[in-house]
């Protein structure tokens, strides 16, 4: 399904425009409505969203970090 495309109403009959915010700390696409400012988050990005939080609980997500060349 393409969700990019979509033209979506609100519960309050208001018209929904694509927007680009933060949920738990990560970029998300998303829409609000215009009228009543209820925002829906794109079903793609909160499902990765979702991963990225659990393994950051879990402690999954690690980073290493080393020093290259004569960088301080």
């Amino acid at each position: 399904m393409d969700f990019d495309n979509l033209k979506l109403k609100c519960e309050c009959n208001g018209q929904m425009e694509k927007i680009q915010t933060t949920w738990k700390g990560t970029a998300v696409r998303g829409w609000r409505c215009k009228k009543c400012n209820e925002e829906l988050i794109h079903p793609l990005d909160a499902q990765k969203t979702l991963e990225i939080d659990k393994a950051r609980r879990n402690n999954e997500l690690t980073v290493k970090l080393r020093k290259v060349g004569k960088s301080n």
